[in-house]
C-alpha cells in the first residue's frame, strides 16, 4: 500500500513546511532562513494533523521525557500497541539511551590539553530573545495539545 492509503495528503514538500512556518517558499527554505522554526512546534504539528488522525500522534516534552522515563516511556510502548515494557527493559533503555549529554569545552592552546566539561549557560538577554519570540507560539500548542505545560514556563 502506498502512503497515500494512509494519509492522502501526504505529498507535501519543503516548500509546504516552510511556507506553513513562516511564509517562506523554494530557496529561502533551504537556505536556513527558517532556523528559528525548529522550535515552533504547533504549526508542523497541525500538519502532521491534516495527514494522520490526532490519535495516531503522541505529543511529548522532551524535559517531561527526561524527567519521568519510568512513567512516559510505558505510555510511548502503550501508544505504538508494543508489549508492555518490562522493568528490566525500561532500565536498560534509560542506562543506554536516556543519559544526560555534557557540552565539553577545550582550553586554549597551550594550557592543560584535558576538556573541561561544564554546563553552558545561555545569556539571560538571549533567553528573554527567544522566549519572546517563541511565546504565541507556545501559546498556540498549548492551545491545540490543551495543555499547559507546553508553555515553557518552567524552563
Amino acid at each position: 500500500m502506498s502512503t497515500t492509503h494512509y494519509a492522502p495528503n501526504a505529498q507535501r514538500t519543503d516548500d509546504d513546511l516552510g511556507f506553513c512556518l513562516f511564509g517562506f517558499k523554494g530557496k529561502d527554505v533551504r537556505q536556513g532562513v527558517v532556523r528559528l522554526a525548529t522550535g515552533i512546534y504547533s504549526r508542523p504539528l497541525i500538519l502532521w494533523w491534516s495527514l494522520f488522525p490526532r490519535g495516531q500522534l503522541m505529543v511529548i516534552r522532551a524535559e517531561q521525557l527526561k524527567a519521568e522515563p519510568e512513567t512516559i516511556l510505558p505510555r510511548v510502548f502503550q501508544h505504538l500497541r508494543l508489549d508492555p515494557v518490562t522493568q528490566e527493559r525500561l532500565q536498560r533503555i534509560l542506562s543506554t539511551v536516556l543519559h544526560p549529554v555534557t557540552v565539553t569545552t577545550k582550553k586554549a592552546k597551550g594550557a592543560n590539553s584535558r576538556s573541561d566539561s561544564r554546563k553552558l549557560r545561555m545569556p539571560q538577554e538571549a533567553r528573554d530573545l527567544l522566549q519572546n519570540f517563541y511565546a504565541p507560539f507556545n501559546r498556540e500548542l498549548s492551545i491545540l495539545l490543551n495543555d499547559s505545560a507546553f508553555l515553557w514556563h518552567d524552563t
